[in-house]
């Protein structure tokens, strides 16, 4: 065996003689790559392979900036979010964006439609009333118009001069994604709850994803089985102590709505998010909204959340009969 080959083990001189049959098959000229035990190339490739990795590894270092973790309990934790409950009503400008997935998907890839932005505006009162209203660009006249008491939604949208009702608590079956966007899922993406009655078990959990640590409060129910079910989670990020994810799951532990928060601003000392990002991933629709005024607290009168239909516009019933219904949570 040549002296250029002595200095290798097994692996390295196996790897060294791939490297010169690829050489070979290309059938580069002799005078390009002269393959003998004493050319330069050879030379390199078998002592990099030989006897080191640094021909083919680096090491590089990043600059990290430190960032200090706050690491709160259950109980500090749990206090902040009962500051949401402080907040009575909502008066909110706000702009939306609405997307929606279609039916027809490629292998691999989904297809979005995305709407125009528009201009709005979202009333709330808890416990659960909330009408939202949103207007065309440009023309400045009704894109649509929802309400919701958490029994009975309406929706109109005088464009195609339609006037939905529906129980709050059924399913959305339409096949056309719009259809299925209901006024109080913005009102639980926009008015965070504190625990309620129903989440009488909690746990906390400290996650870290990539370089992002997060303190996430699990509430959880009582099911009818007697197990515990997964209500919410709520995600704290530990470099700012601000809520940036919440998720909230059905009785089979599906996840329903998924809403992300940033930035977090204080009008009256009471906190309010200046961006939610709304997912419904079993209705195939996202919602953008971006609070321009918060108008926390302030007075609504009653008729702010009366909706009736216009002379000529035909009632479209929902899934079940929601005079049947009234007891039914919305979930």
């Amino acid at each position: 065996m040549s002296r250029a080959y002595r200095f290798m083990d097994g692996s390295g001189l196996q790897a060294a003689c791939g490297i010169i049959g690829i050489i070979e098959e290309l059938h580069l000229p002799s005078r390009t790559f002269p393959l003998t035990a004493r050319s330069p190339i050879v030379l390199v490739l078998l002592v990099c392979m030989g006897t080191t990795t640094a021909c083919i590894v680096r090491t590089r270092r990043e600059k990290v900036r430190p960032v200090a973790l706050r690491t709160a309990t259950l109980e500090e934790l749990t206090e902040k979010l009962r500051v949401f409950g402080r907040i009575q009503t909502m008066k909110s400008t706000v702009d939306l964006r609405l997307s929606v997935t279609l039916d027809e998907q490629a292998e691999g890839e989904r297809k979005i439609r995305d709407f125009t932005e528009v201009r709005g505006f979202i009333l709330i009162r808890r416990p659960s009333s909330i009408r939202t209203i949103a207007e065309l660009p440009v023309l400045k006249t009704r894109a649509f118009d929802m309400v919701s008491d958490g029994k009975i939604f309406k929706v109109h949208i005088p464009q195609k001069k339609r006037f939905l009702v529906g129980n709050a608590a059924s399913e959305a079956t339409s096949e056309n994604r719009v259809d299925r966007v209901r006024p109080q899922h913005i009102l639980e993406a926009l008015l965070i709850d504190p625990p309620r009655e129903n989440e009488i078990h909690q746990f906390l959990e400290n996650v870290l994803e990539g370089r992002h640590s997060y303190q996430i409060i699990h509430l959880l129910t009582n099911g009818a089985d007697g197990k515990l079910n997964l209500s919410r989670k709520l995600w704290f990020d530990r470099a700012r102590s601000e809520i940036v994810r919440q998720q909230v799951f059905d009785a089979k532990a599906d996840l329903v709505t998924d809403v992300y928060y940033s930035e977090w601003a204080l009008e009256n000392s009471l906190p309010f998010p200046g961006r939610i990002f709304l997912s419904r991933p079993k209705d195939g629709y996202e919602l953008e909204v971006r609070i321009t005024k918060a108008g926390l607290n302030e007075t609504l009168p009653e008729r702010a959340f009366v909706l009736e239909p216009p002379k000529g516009v035909a009632v479209e019933r929902i899934g079940e009969d929601p005079e049947q219904n009234e007891g039914a949570p919305a979930p």
